[in-house]
């Protein structure tokens, strides 16, 4: 028995099941409404097509009536004008019937397209951390907006498909009643056309597997130099990235131009090969003397329109071939995003009064590349960051964070900001372990200032609200007064209100920190992470920050993790960190006698 994959890699239509009942999951209300109309619709148009052949034999036999000519009951028609008053009548009927399933299939694509977005970003955002960190630049914007957007697609051929499909069956149905030989002769042709498509559709789904990985690497290419915009320029390698980029896409463009040769040919090959078919049978009618004029004529027009509904399900399942392995990526992806869902905790967390790390270890852990086949994980890999961390942090309390680089600092924060869970040992808050606390407590109760700011196109308002829904504007005021920036916002052409963008705006660095400053403060929170709070700061600036820090120092508890030892001024601990070991955990004097490192760095810094 073959798996799934080599199954899906044969083009097989079983292949297909999985996709089609995601796809239509919640919706088979609806599938079942453009089922009924379309069935509906084949069979009305069965009978108009067989009114359309009597009424031509009638008048071609100049006689008043179809009594001897049509498939229908005698009694149905007495005069050719009736037969066309019925015929028009139950054409109406098919309009309406096409309409209802048309407008209920875009219904449905439209939902899906949008059920799998929503889907694919919230499992991304309720993944934890370690998997929202390992996502590869611009491969989250790809899902979002190719893969998914192929779901909309695969949704509207499948949805086609069944449209087309069921109008065959009804066309079907009807042409076995006029000739039951002709019929099935063309039920088996129209099967073994399809049949005989599947290898191209293998090839096409070959192919475009192919070129939804390069998308994806693409994305990834133009979201790195987009992040090294500055850097491009300034070392003028513009030309060399430039032509790396026109190779990629030139690559990808032969990509898409053999698949879309091979979807143009795919049903003008079976269009061809059927209406051959037809004719054959035709001629096999023609010499063997079988089946009466009015059976033969009607045959030949519902097969003629049955044709087209046979190449629209070709197609239809072309399109859903070549949308598989960009949806395989997408629900794959989604998967991973699922299966490490993020602890949100359950306990209420009201207040922060003291943070402990309790014989806190922590190592990164290889991603799934670095795991053997039997899914085991090498020991080597494992990098070691944080061990044995024991410190107690009292409400008020401001607490400065130092060490060389790669000592262990960042982690610490990831740790304190709930980003990672310790790998041994316990954070507590209050005397309880943090991962049973509600993370949206924890939020709302811990602040954080990155060393890299990142501001949105948006007013100043809105950056400092930061898409929290609801925030007054005279609490936004105040914590940029708490920041020191209200002055300046109120200089901007338009307040708070001023428009600044994602990159160029019109905050400088200073402000920007400061901003950043604002927004953790707007929530009034009762601990405040400081990461390198002026690193980057001109001495006007980094003087405001300071400020900010020496007014807040015992309204709330401070982290200031910093390489410049100025920056420490307020804290009345300093905790060393080097190779992932507190070394010293004392008052800033006491520390600058005891420990190497920090006595070292306040003499460069002379302090």
């Amino acid at each position: 028995m073959q798996s799934n994959d080599k199954r899906r890699a044969n083009g097989d239509v079983g292949s297909l099941i999985p996709i089609l009942r995601r796809l239509f999951g919640g919706m088979y209300r609806r599938l079942g409404i453009v089922v009924a109309a379309s069935f509906l619709s084949g069979l009305v148009q069965a009978i108009v097509l067989m009114i359309v052949v009597g009424v031509g034999i009638s008048v071609t036999a100049d006689v008043s009536g179809l009594t001897s000519t049509s498939l229908l009951p005698d009694s149905l028609f007495s005069t050719t004008t009736g037969a066309v008053a019925i015929g028009l009548g139950l054409l109406g009927l098919v309009v309406v019937l096409d309409v209802t399933a048309s407008v209920v299939a875009a219904r449905m694509s439209s939902d899906v397209l949008t059920r799998e977005r929503v889907g694919a970003y919230r499992s991304y955002t309720a993944s934890t951390w370690s998997t929202q960190e390992a996502e590869r630049d611009g491969h989250l914007q790809e899902l979002m907006s190719k893969n998914a957007g192929w779901s909309g697609t695969a949704m509207n051929s499948a949805s086609n498909g069944a449209i087309a499909g069921c109008g065959l069956i009804a066309l079907g149905l009807s042409a076995f009643v006029a000739s039951p030989f002709v019929a099935a002769a063309l039920v088996v042709v129209f099967g073994a056309l399809l049949i005989a498509s599947r290898p191209l559709a293998s090839a096409v789904r070959r192919r475009t597997e192919v070129l939804s990985e390069l998308n994806v690497d693409f994305a990834n290419q133009i979201a790195r130099n987009v992040g090294l915009a500055r850097d491009i320029r300034t070392f003028d390698v513009e030309a060399e990235v430039a032509s790396e980029v026109g190779s990629v896409i030139r690559i990808i463009s032969k990509r898409w131009v053999s698949i879309r040769v091979m979807n143009r040919l795919a049903p003008m090959i079976f269009r061809s090969a059927a209406l051959f078919v037809m004719l054959g049978v035709l001629l096999i009618l023609e010499l063997t003397d079988a089946g009466d004029l009015a059976a033969l004529g009607t045959v030949v027009v519902i097969g003629l329109r049955a044709l087209g509904y046979a190449g629209a399900v070709q197609r239809s399942y072309q399109e859903l071939q070549n949308a598989s392995p960009w949806l395989d990526q997408l629900w794959e992806r989604t998967g991973t995003f699922d299966g490490d869902v993020a602890d949100r905790g359950t306990e209420v967390l009201e207040r922060i009064d003291e943070l402990a790390f309790d014989d806190v270890g922590f190592r990164y852990r290889p991603d799934a590349s670095n795991q053997a086949s039997d899914g085991s994980t090498d020991e080597t890999l494992e990098t070691e960051v944080l061990s044995s961390l024991n410190f107690r942090v009292a409400r008020g309390e401001a607490v400065g964070i130092v060490g060389p680089s790669g000592a262990g600092k960042s982690t610490l924060v990831k740790l304190l900001l709930r980003l990672h869970d310790p790998e041994s040992g316990d954070l507590l808050v209050n005397g309880r372990s943090a991962r049973t606390t509600r993370l949206s407590d924890w939020y709302s109760r811990v602040g954080y200032v990155p060393q890299d700011v990142s501001t949105f196109n948006g007013t100043v308002a809105e950056n400092i609200a930061f898409f929290r829904p609801g925030v007054p504007r005279d609490q936004l005021v105040r914590a940029a007064q708490r920041a020191h920036l209200h002055e300046e916002i109120m200089a901007f052409p338009n307040g708070y209100d001023t428009p600044v963008g994602e990159r160029l705006g019109r905050l400088s660095g200073g402000q920007r920190q400061r901003l950043a400053l604002a927004r953790a403060l707007v929530g009034d929170p009762d601990v405040l992470v400081l990461d390198e709070p002026t690193s980057a700061l001109d001495m006007q600036s980094e003087t405001l920050v300071q400020e900010t820090i020496d007014e807040l120092r015992g309204t709330l508890t401070l982290f200031v993790i910093a390489h410049r030892i100025s920056t420490l001024s307020s804290c009345e601990k300093i905790v060393v960190l080097e190779n992932g070991r507190v070394t010293a955990l004392d008052s800033p004097d006491r520390v600058r006698e005891t420990n190497d490192f920090f006595r070292e760095a306040t003499r460069l810094a002379r302090l």
